[in-house]
């Protein structure tokens, strides 16, 4: 009946509406008393975005020597800075909620094409998105993580098209998209390895019209990172920014990717794997569950290239990198494909169980199934929602940093940044204080018997905070045993140190240092 039908498409679209609010919301609760949070890669995000707004984006850009990460994302806060007058921090958190809220949307359209026609999987899939620990948790960072998944999200329902019929226009905003993602993770390179696939693959021209199309796709979409590329190497004579040397073997990078990925995805294994033997022995006579399972393949294939080649690229890239593990912040992208194919499958399954069983009492059972995933996903979310929300996020946002009293001292002795400053934690010193600092030596890049007596200037300061945590450094024990350091104040969560030295007069001291 139309009028049906109406009334359902309407219902489906309220449905992924409040969904993507729900999920924006949630993103808006955490990040209200304590803001977005903030890791080192952030403080360069914003540090970055401020400069931006404060000139010409083009001229900045070509000065300050920011190559360990692309630029789309510092330049999508510094456009809405210059726009508003608003501060960066506030703009992250309000750009990636926006962002989550339309990966919501994209999703619920890509969901409507699998598996809209049943409503317990399509409205299970959308809660699951909405309130995933996961995607959550990088939206509340002031990383580039929710630009770049909504991107990959738009290159999906690009790729979606191009998979089933070819179209220009459709290639033209597909290759925008993977150069745009690009753009904000240099990771972006593998959606450009997924479009070549698809269209060589898929493609639905003659063979050489389709090589073409691959050779223009990838090339033109390579091109803006490309010129950023050249723009780095001029800087710092690297392409992608200094890197770590290798620090992850594939065994370990292949640990860290299945448990992240059994985490999200167990329950509805499960799921999965129950029905699928039912389903085995109610069709297996007919063969309809063979048939099924290759209409179900070639259904979803193309999501099947999206993660098979960006899970290879990030082991990659991991190992080539440097990265010591892979957690959620690069396998998130990977999720929203690999729950679409996971709930495709879960509802052409009960379609088929539905036409040889009774069908109220199948989705009787799904809908019980799928409550249990929903309860454990939830509580997990709600563990970490109400963590957020009373500590704040992970980083130099959350509760303990807003309470620092090494960070309340150096608030009302402005005059200590005259001196040359150190510090494990120069990046907190940014975010706090705006104040540049040296960052002290890397155990990694010099011996403690190279380090000189006289390596720290005359007059210098070393600010120590206790709950950093990076033991590639040398510790101040390590370091006052090549230097006369001087304790000058300590507190619970840091310390202040100075260079003991008879050229500093009693009264340019922080405090009396004996």
């Amino acid at each position: 009946m139309p009028g049906k039908d109406v009334t359902f498409r309407f219902w489906r679209v309220g449905a992924i509406f409040s969904s993507a609010l729900l999920g924006a919301s949630l993103v808006l609760i955490a990040t209200t008393r304590f803001g977005a949070g903030v890791s080192p890669d952030s403080v360069r995000y914003l540090t970055a975005s401020q400069k931006l707004a404060s000139g010409g984006i083009v001229a900045q850009l070509s000065e300050i020597s920011f190559t360990a990460w692309p630029p789309l994302y510092p330049v999508a806060i510094s456009l809405v800075q210059r726009a508003g007058g608003f501060e960066a921090l506030q703009v992250a958190r309000f750009l990636n909620a926006l962002f989550f809220f339309a990966t919501i949307l994209l999703f619920g359209y890509l969901a409507q094409a699998h598996f809209g026609d049943e409503p317990i999987v399509f409205i299970a899939g959308l809660i699951l998105v909405a309130t995933n620990h996961s995607l959550l948790k990088v939206s509340l960072m002031a990383w580039s993580d929710a630009q770049f998944i909504l991107l990959t999200m738009l290159f999906v329902v690009a790729l979606r098209r191009v998979n089933r019929n070819t179209d220009r226009r459709v290639l033209v905003f597909m290759t925008i998209m993977a150069a745009l993602a690009a753009l904000t993770r240099y990771s972006g390179i593998a959606l450009l390895a997924i479009g070549v696939v698809v269209i060589l693959w898929h493609g639905h021209a003659i063979w050489p019209k389709r090589l073409r199309r691959a050779v223009t796709f990838g090339c033109v979409g390579m091109m803006p990172l490309g010129l950023w590329m050249g723009r780095n190497h001029t800087i710092d004579g690297t392409f992608f920014g200094s890197r770590s040397p290798f620090s992850m073997t594939i065994f370990k990078a292949l640990h860290t990717s299945g448990i992240h990925l059994a985490i999200w995805f167990l329950p509805l294994a499960v799921v999965a794997a129950v029905m699928t033997l039912i389903g085995i022995g109610l069709a297996s006579r007919r063969h309809e569950h063979w048939r099924r399972a290759k209409l179900f393949a070639s259904q979803v294939n193309y999501l099947l290239v999206v993660v098979i080649v960006y899970l290879a690229m990030l082991l990659v890239t991991g190992l080539l990198g440097g990265l010591t593990y892979i957690d959620d912040k690069y396998l998130a992208p990977a999720f929203i494909p690999v729950l679409l194919i996971v709930l495709a499958y879960i509802a052409a399954q009960t379609e088929l169980l539905s036409r040889y069983s009774r069908p109220l009492a199948v989705r009787r059972v799904v809908l019980l199934l799928l409550s249990g995933v929903i309860a454990f996903s939830l509580a997990i979310t709600s563990f970490h929602m109400f963590s957020w929300i009373q500590n704040g996020i992970h980083g130099y946002t959350d509760a303990s940093w807003h309470r620092s009293r090494t960070i309340g001292y150096l608030r009302k002795r402005p005059k200590i940044f005259k001196n040359p400053v150190y510090s494990n934690g120069p990046d907190a010193i940014r975010f706090w204080l705006s104040e540049p600092s040296g960052v002290t030596p890397d155990r990694r890049e010099v011996d403690l018997s190279e380090l000189e007596e006289n390596w720290l200037p005359e007059e210098a300061v070393i600010i120590w905070f206790e709950n950093i945590g990076r033991d590639y450094l040398y510790s101040v024990e390590e370091l006052n045993g090549v230097s006369n350091l001087c304790l000058a104040v300590e507190f619970d969560d840091g310390a202040i140190y100075e260079a003991a030295t008879e050229s500093i007069s009693d009264q340019d001291r922080i405090s009396s240092c004996e």
